[in-house]
């Protein structure tokens, strides 16, 4: 009996991957590659591998085709669960065709490529042209491996990421995208008062690139907008201010503590809260249904080291300006989204916080035109700018590509129904690849993915069954 994808998946996720630690499943997917008897390369460089499987007999002189995913996975944890992201495998738990991960992200994006992958090349049935799988890494964190990478090594012609989904949508360009870090300077002083603690959770989060248009929230915004609302009638004091991520998810918790040295009582900063908790669940109450405001009094503090008051009335309006969502939808009738930017994180170190912003675009000039804003709104708020050299280019959609109707007619073939197919505001690989190779056309598909890149991420059974029954397919044909 031949493996099936989800089998392979779930050895894949037995194997800790989070990005910037892939060696374990590095080494794990060369020994499986050698376990099966098949030819492999692995680009020490950057981290590469890549799997030869040669030609079925008579198809030898039919066009290579190239599968390629990414390894590295966002670690998501939910509060209350423990887990080792270094050594720990995921606790897989199977509900009817739902696969999910006990309190983690399940790393369905990417670790689905491998899969399907693995279980085509032990598949004995398959009759295919000369194939390849590249398996790249550190693609969550800023496509680092085939960024710089020299990939004149692959001999196929046509590329197939499986990156992308949901299932029956084949993507055929994606947008680019870079990173900034608004830089907060340390203008700190002793400051005595009532000491109080913001926290907002209980927010979806979400794909900074696939749920950005679907009006979710997002906790760095919201803590902007909590500390704004009381600003109005107390001199807050920030004295920390944290909120864990990434920078290509959707920020799901913030956390600030303050001190307010106006006569007043926590009842009456606990109302005004409370209000704002209202507003902001009656303005959510479709997208982030649990959303919630806690606010804990934690009493007098004499001298504790906090923002200066100027400080942090700017670091209030940076938090309440800072662009977040879509921002321009492309021009074309389709009105996709063109433009986008979203808050990850608040980075922390000794000498400072960084509010770490990720703009996206199908248009370059759209990426400088925000990132100037952004500019902008931090000099007049004394914060400095700077990229962290994550910029990727956009994979620009080529309509005259034959991988299009080759995918759309073995779909309708297959499933009786038409599929789609166009560019998605997400960052794929596949702009990269065919820039550093000899590769002549992409596509991208995938299974049934919901919630990537958060704890309550899952994967269709079924739908991934299905995806490498299509895939086989498309390969055939070729």
């Amino acid at each position: 009996m031949r493996t099936t994808a989800l089998e392979e998946f779930k050895k894949i996720s037995a194997v800790p991957r989070r990005s910037y630690y892939n060696e374990k499943i590095v080494a794990f997917c060369l020994e499986h590659a050698k376990e099966l008897g098949l030819e492999t390369y692995y680009d020490e460089k950057n981290m590469n591998v890549l799997i030869r499987r040669p030609a079925a007999k008579g198809k030898e002189d039919h066009p290579g085709i190239v599968l390629q995913g990414h390894l590295d996975m966002v670690e998501q944890t939910d509060p209350d669960i423990q887990h080792d992201w270094d050594n720990d495998g995921l606790e897989l738990v199977i509900d009817g065709d739902t696969l999910s991960a006990n309190g983690t992200t399940l790393g369905a994006d990417n670790g689905v490529a491998a899969a399907i992958a693995f279980a085509l090349l032990q598949d004995e049935t398959l009759q295919n042209p000369p194939l390849e799988v590249l398996l790249t890494t550190n693609e969550e964190v800023g496509m680092d491996s085939v960024k710089d990478a020299d990939l004149s090594y692959l001999k196929g012609k046509y590329l197939f990421n499986l990156d992308g989904g949901e299932e029956g949508c084949f993507v055929t360009g994606c947008c680019g995208g870079q990173t900034l870090k608004i830089s907060i300077p340390e203008e700190r002083e002793d400051v005595s008062g009532s000491a109080y603690t913001l926290t907002v959770t209980g927010l979806n989060g979400g794909h900074s690139g696939i749920e950005i248009g679907t009006e979710r929230a997002n906790a760095i915004k919201l803590l902007g907008q909590l500390l704004f609302d009381l600003s109005k009638k107390y001199n807050v004091y920030i004295a920390d201010i944290t909120a864990e991520g990434k920078d290509n998810a959707i920020s799901k918790e913030a956390c600030c503590d303050i001190i307010i040295k106006d006569v007043h009582d926590a009842a009456s900063v606990g109302m005004l809260l409370s209000e704002s908790e209202k507003k902001l669940q009656k303005i959510f109450r479709m997208a982030d249904t649990g959303l919630k405001v806690k606010f804990d009094a934690k009493g007098n503090t004499e001298n504790c080291k906090a923002y200066t008051l100027e400080q942090s009335k700017k670091i209030v309006a940076l938090l309440e300006n800072l662009p977040f969502g879509v921002l321009h939808h492309d021009q074309s009738l389709d009105g996709n989204i063109e433009t986008s930017c979203n808050l990850g994180l608040i980075e922390k170190d000794d000498h400072q916080n960084a509010i770490v912003a990720s703009i996206r675009s199908s248009v370059a000039e759209r990426i400088t035109e925000v990132a100037d804003s952004i500019k902008a709104l931090a000099s007049l708020c004394g914060a400095s700018v700077e990229s962290d050299g994550k910029a990727y280019p956009a994979w620009l959609p080529d309509p005259s590509s034959p991988l299009i109707p080759l995918f759309k007619n073995k779909y309708k073939e297959m499933y009786g129904k038409e599929a789609s197919a166009g560019p998605i505001h997400a960052g794929l690989e596949c702009g990269y690849i065919l820039l550093n190779s000899n590769l002549e056309a992409a596509i991208s598909t995938g299974p049934d993915i919901s919630n990537e890149h958060t704890t309550k991420e899952s994967l269709s059974i079924g739908s991934l069954e299905r995806t490498y029954e299509f895939i086989k397919a498309v390969i055939e044909s070729v």
